[in-house]
């Protein structure tokens, strides 16, 4: 129970309703918090804190609502680091806060403290909450248009792509949406720490259509900013890998694992593609029916390489005219890599707890390697092998070229005034080889 004096103070805690990282003061650790998301029986909480560091004493404080202060459910706090890390100071982690199933149905929001300070000094509004939870009474307590009570769409497949830092390609982001409504997606999440403003401009379009229900393929931004933390009275820089891909891995596979049959994580510049079914939900829901006991499927990489610019017949002018990678890259190296080295995995959410960059740390079930005639990554980047003998390989144009080539007609076609921010493939010097 809350004395008096603490639910004066309950009633003017912060709510974070923007996605942005909070450090949990008052700790003898530093922890940053990003979000959390509803489990069914735990709330898990998205986090950075330091590699290694064990802490204790740590409790959930969940609040029915804030209208009125009300007694709050404390659980004990299991802080776990996510094993992807590549030593560097600071990791992703997840905290996971369990609730009573019984009380659960009440808890909107929740905060972090010990035992020795309350309230917590932040409050994150529980998402992802079950159809039905999200009562009218504690959507009013947040601001209007924060998108915390969104009306989610089940979907047969969820993108999640890493964050995007100076990210300018604005021709390189129409693609990667296009080419995954192609391949099947019902939603691409992306993660913005700094973009230019050509590229601001075509999110907004994508986001603004499908909020008006004029596109079926939902994108979401999340803000990605990782912020400075304070310890012994001095700001610090954080230093984790890769603006804290493993962080957001986390957050989109359990963001949206109830509203997901399957989640691909994959890079702006790739694509994992089907090469005899119709969509990568079909292949891997076929695969999947074959051994009920898959929870994920990995693809094989081979890399297209920008220093061999091969158009393909018959869209010359399309590959120019939009800076397409699949229609003006059909030159790849001549091998695949191996299982696990570059590959991307497509997973059923609700049998994987803890996913990495290119495989899947902690689930309940076993990995499958999809057959190279059936599928693999199809990587549109920047030659990893200087001068190693290549390949022609068309079958993604073969396959998606037509569609690929009306659809980004019609994107550009309204975004006439907008930047495509990129620069024309050019051909590697052979003097170099």
């Amino acid at each position: 129970m809350s004395t008096a004096s603490e639910e004066k103070l309950i009633r003017h805690l912060p709510i974070d309703t923007t996605h942005r990282f909070h450090q949990v003061k008052s700790l003898d650790s530093m922890i940053l918090v990003y979000a959390a998301i509803w489990q069914g029986d735990n709330v898990r909480i998205v986090a950075l804190k330091t590699l290694g560091e064990d802490i204790k004493n740590l409790s959930c404080v969940f609040f029915r609502s804030l209208k009125v202060p009300s007694p709050s459910f404390t659980a004990a706090a299991l802080v776990s680091d996510i094993p992807e890390h590549h030593d560097y100071q600071h990791t992703a982690a997840s905290i996971t806060c369990p609730v009573q199933r019984q009380t659960s149905e009440q808890l909107r929001f929740v905060g972090l403290t010990n035992q020795t300070h309350f309230p917590p000094t932040w409050l994150l509004p529980v998402e992802a909450l079950e159809t039905g939870q999200e009562s009218d009474e504690n959507k009013e307590e947040l601001a209007p248009g924060d998108g915390m009570y969104p009306l989610e769409q089940n979907v047969g497949l969820s993108v999640c792509v890493p964050a995007m830092y100076g990210f300018k390609n604005a021709a390189q982001l129409v693609e990667k949406i296009e080419m995954s409504r192609l391949l099947g997606a019902g939603r691409v999440v992306f993660y913005n720490y700094s973009i230019s403003f050509n590229v601001d401009a075509v999110l907004r379009m994508y986001a603004r259509d499908w909020s008006q229900g004029r596109d079926k393929l939902e994108v979401k931004v999340y803000p990605w900013h990782l912020p400075e933390f304070e310890q012994s009275g001095k700001k610090k820089q954080l230093s984790i890998h890769y603006l804290g891909q493993m962080a957001a891995i986390d957050h989109c596979l359990h963001r949206y694992r109830q509203f997901s049959q399957f989640i691909i994580f994959s890079d702006m510049d790739e694509f994992a593609v089907p090469l005899q079914h119709n969509s990568l939900y079909e292949l891997v829901a076929e695969r999947q029916k074959m051994n009920s006991s898959r929870m994920g499927f990995l693809f094989q990489s081979s890399v297209f390489n920008k220093d061999r610019p091969s158009p393909a017949l018959g869209f010359e002018t399309d590959a120019l005219r939009y800076g397409s990678a699949v229609l003006g890259l059909t030159s790849r190296d001549n091998f695949y890599f191996p299982e696990n080295v570059r590959s991307k995995v497509m997973v059923d959410p609700k049998k994987v707890d803890v996913m990495g960059i290119h495989y899947i740390f902690e689930g309940s079930g076993i990995t499958d390697i999809v057959p190279l005639e059936q599928g693999f990554l199809a990587h549109y980047r920047e030659p990893l092998n200087n001068c190693k003998p290549g390949v022609v390989d068309s079958r993604v144009v073969d396959r998606f070229g037509k569609r690929l080539a009306a659809r980004l007609r019609k994107v550009w076609s309204r975004l006439k005034n907008v930047s495509l921010g990129w620069e024309p493939f050019k051909k590697k010097d052979s003097k170099r080889c």
